[in-house]
């Protein structure tokens, strides 16, 4: 939250105005003493200020006027020091701040005062002021490199959707801001380099000034002026020189703390009380220095002591942190176990040891499928988790969701897969298998035979390519059971955000999670794609006021989302080939959907052969010319069918005449017919 002056009724354009004019005004308007000592004050306070809010900045950018500061900042003391030099120079007395630091901080001793201050200048100009350079160059140099770098990052998680385009201005604002921050603070570390050599230049200035003034003008002697003129001199190099070192420190610690963030003291104190075992060193190094001769024993035990106390709740302190990780891992492991193993292949001992070295390139292959799964059907995929089962067959492989076995196959990955389903290889050529994914005959044989099985027109597979084939038409053949409540959460949260009005006419007044969560997975199951929540939402908010049954609403969303449907389903030609049923077969189909949401289809066996026989065959047909099997039935038998025909031709598409669209082009591959006796 940004405090504003206008809050408190002060203009403050105005206010910082009056400030800059008064501090330049300083540099010609003669002031009395008293109104310089509230300023010198003023100076020390304000060096205060800057160091404690360096210190309690979360992030360098927290304090991003500091710049402009350090060069106010410099001309106020420039300013003051001129005040101060023209008292010093008129009246020999430059107030009571600078009197008192020269009469009782170097007690009333100009030398002692002159080996403070060049002290106080060597460790601020060539320690703090030039590291505080040095890093203020390379921390802008390399703020400006990296620019690029970072604008590309934003620019891949907007384009991926993980950022919306706010986020991304907000995101390339700071980057700017940042590098406009730390690029002002390599010129502004020269303010503060520049006012430590003007304070050695000033204070020989206002010496050899006070002694000519002292003794060509005043009449005093070599030792009156150099005992006034010289201890005013230090005193004032000294009180402004002091808020000036203040400043430095306070730069150099926001200037190095641009990789950090957060509160200085607390991450210092967080770093230091990670290791109590440096702290117990410490205090035995420090302990045994004791027992030296002519050290001050007490005083060496007492810090001894002070770093065991520290070390010992230190190291309490991260026993009860380590337990309580522990059991939050625990239960973050039990919470989540679920989710992180939701898919999972798990490898017989001697695969698990082969896969080793490719497991990285099957994780890739998983990533690459699992891209383009979550776009074709807007399903969320879990990570894919890979496992040793050492209870499993020899070469077997499981594939498991949720903990649940539901697929298995043979793999030897140092082999090759020839498929044989024309069984035209010999079996004694390698070992007998069936390809997972599809069921065809196959062999493993050696990759020195592979060559010449190729040559044969024979296709021949790598183990890797067969292993994520299966685990892809596993996925695919079981899209449903990754619609689980909390991915449904998710989108209806998602839509609620985006038309809060439509989701609240549906959620909870019409329906609840659960229909929702029905209605989402059947709709996968026959591999519609989720992406048109909203279309689906506002279907349910027109037709679940009347109708609550499950299967009658997913029915109405097929024929909202029939555009979608339909135009995966149309060959390059842009045309959709169809597979009908004919008249006589549908009508004895349509006198068998009585009671059909508790028993589905009732047909006799000899009529359900014959049907499946004829799809199947309809079915290779449409695949044998590149086209998506499709088969076009009345709206009321479309579902039941498909339930009858899912398991047994799982490629087939069935639609019904309803959905589809006024434009499409129909194509017919064949029609279903009756058999003899019905045909009879």
């Amino acid at each position: 939250m940004k405090i504003k002056l206008r809050d408190y009724g002060f203009r403050g354009d105005v206010f910082f105005a009056i400030g800059v004019i008064a501090i330049l005004m300083l540099l010609f308007v003669p002031i009395p003493a008293v109104v310089l000592d509230v300023l010198i004050i003023l100076n020390i306070s304000f060096a205060l200020l800057i160091l404690l809010l360096t210190f309690y900045s979360e992030r360098p950018l927290d304090f991003s006027t500091l710049p402009s500061v350090l060069l106010l900042v410099t001309l106020f003391r420039l300013g003051l020091n001129i005040s101060s030099t023209r008292l010093i120079l008129t009246d020999g007395n430059a107030g009571k701040v600078i009197s008192s630091v020269g009469s009782y901080v170097v007690a009333g001793n100009y030398v002692i005062g002159l080996v403070i201050f060049f002290i106080l200048v060597v460790v601020q100009f060539i320690v703090v002021t030039n590291g505080a350079q040095r890093v203020a160059e390379v921390t802008a140099r390399f703020t400006l490199d990296s620019m690029p770098g970072k604008q590309m990052s934003i620019d891949a998680d907007l384009n991926m959707g993980i950022i919306d385009e706010k986020q991304a201005q907000e995101r390339r604002a700071y980057i700017e801001k940042e590098a406009n921050f730390y690029g002002a603070m390599d010129g502004a570390t020269k303010f503060v380099k520049g006012d430590a050599i003007a304070s050695i230049i000033i204070i020989l200035i206002n010496i050899i000034g006070g002694l000519a003034i002292g003794v060509a003008q005043a009449g005093l002697s070599w030792q009156q002026a150099l005992h006034i003129y010289t201890l005013q001199t230090v005193g004032d190099g000294i009180v402004t020189q002091i808020p000036s070192l203040i400043i430095a420190v306070g730069t150099g610690i926001i200037i190095t703390r641009a990789a950090t963030q957060g509160n200085l003291s607390e991450q210092l104190f967080s770093q230091i009380m990670t290791h109590p075992l440096t702290l117990f060193i410490v205090a035995v190094v420090i302990g045994s220095a004791a027992l030296l001769p002519g050290l001050p024993a007490l005083t060496l035990v007492f810090v001894a002591l002070t770093f065991s106390v520290l070390g010992y709740f230190a190291h309490q302190k991260n026993k009860l942190k380590s337990s309580s990780l522990n059991e939050t891992d625990a239960k973050d492991e039990i919470n989540n176990r679920n989710q992180d193993s939701m898919l999972e292949v798990s490898f017989e001992s001697k695969i698990w040891e082969q896969l080793q070295p490719i497991q990285d390139e099957l994780l890739r292959q998983f990533v690459r499928f699992k891209s383009e799964f979550e776009s074709k059907y807007g399903l969320f995929l879990p990570e894919l988790r890979m496992t040793e089962d050492n209870k499993l067959k020899s070469h077997e492989y499981s594939i498991r969701i949720s903990n649940i076995e539901l697929a298995s196959g043979s793999l030897h990955p140092d082999r090759m897969m020839v498929i044989d389903s024309q069984n035209k290889l010999d079996k004694n050529m390698g070992i007998e298998a069936k390809e997972p994914a599809y069921g065809l005959s196959a062999l493993w044989i050696s990759p020195d035979k592979a060559k010449d099985v190729k040559q044969g027109g024979m296709t021949v597979v790598e183990p890797i390519t067969v292993l994520m084939t299966h685990v892809s038409e596993f996925v695919k053949s079981h899209a449903e059971e990754f619609v689980t409540r909390s991915f449904v959460d998710q989108l209806v949260t998602e839509q609620r955000e985006l038309n809060e009005a439509l989701v609240s006419e549906v959620i909870p007044t019409q329906l609840a999670i659960a229909d929702i969560q029905q209605i989402f997975t059947k709709l996968v199951q026959e591999k519609v794609c989720l992406h048109n929540v909203a279309h689906i939402f506002e279907v349910l908010a027109d037709k679940a006021r009347h109708e609550k049954d499950v299967l009658a609403l997913t029915e109405w969303v097929r024929h909202r989302l029939r555009n979608q449907i339909t135009s995966l389903l149309l060959d390059d030609n842009r045309t959709l080939n169809i597979i009908s049923i004919a008249p006589l077969l549908e009508r004895s189909l349509l006198n068998g959907t009585n009671n059909l949401v508790e028993k589905g289809l009732q047909i006799a066996p000899a009529d359900l052969e014959n049907l499946v026989q004829q799809t199947v065959f309809f079915v290779e047909k449409a695949i044998s010319i590149g086209a998506e099997p499709v088969l076009l039935v009345n709206p009321v038998i479309r579902r039941p069918l498909w339930q009858l025909l899912s398991r047994t031709v799982p490629l087939l598409h069935i639609i019904s005449v309803s959905e589809i669209p006024h434009h499409i082009k129909l194509n017919s591959l064949g029609i279903i017919q009756a058999n003899n006796q019905q045909a009879a």
